[in-house]
């Protein structure tokens, strides 16, 4: 976003990665009467911490700062500050389109291995690594 460094660039990296994250007209309706349960509940739906949708809240003024306050002291007790709560963990999702694209480059189309590390420029264990993950170690063999 920016050539040359500024003094507000990074509040200005946060607000865009939370409008890219949460969308104030998505998100807007959801952050209203919050209590501890409800951004729990709403962790899974916006795969984002709790702590995350308590920024946003009061970044949109649907909380005030004494509510915030309130929040945070309580997510503090609870130790939600330091690890929130096991059972909301967010699972990681596996990347689809790369296995996909690659394997059809593969199989339909017919590149070997040292044509799509040449094309992308990245070796077979970079890609291996960075977009097939775990499940897509065959895709290149």
């Amino acid at each position: 976003m920016h050539r040359v460094p500024h003094p507000d660039m990074e509040q200005q990296a946060d607000r865009f990665a939370a409008e890219f994250l949460m969308p104030e007209k998505e998100i807007k309706p959801s952050l209203v009467y919050l209590n501890l349960h409800k951004l729990a509940s709403l962790k899974p739906y916006w795969k984002v911490s709790m702590q995350a949708l308590l920024y946003r809240a009061k970044d949109l003024r649907t909380i005030t700062e004494k509510q915030s306050s309130y929040f945070w002291m309580n997510m503090g007790k609870l130790g939600y500050r330091m690890a929130e709560p096991a059972e909301l963990s967010i699972s990681l999702e596996e990347p689809t389109l790369p296995r996909k694209l690659l394997s059809e480059h593969r199989n339909s189309l017919g590149y070997s291995r040292e044509e799509i590390c040449s094309i992308t420029g990245l070796s077979a264990t970079e890609i291996r690594t960075n977009l097939l993950g775990e499940t897509g170690l065959r895709v290149l063999q």
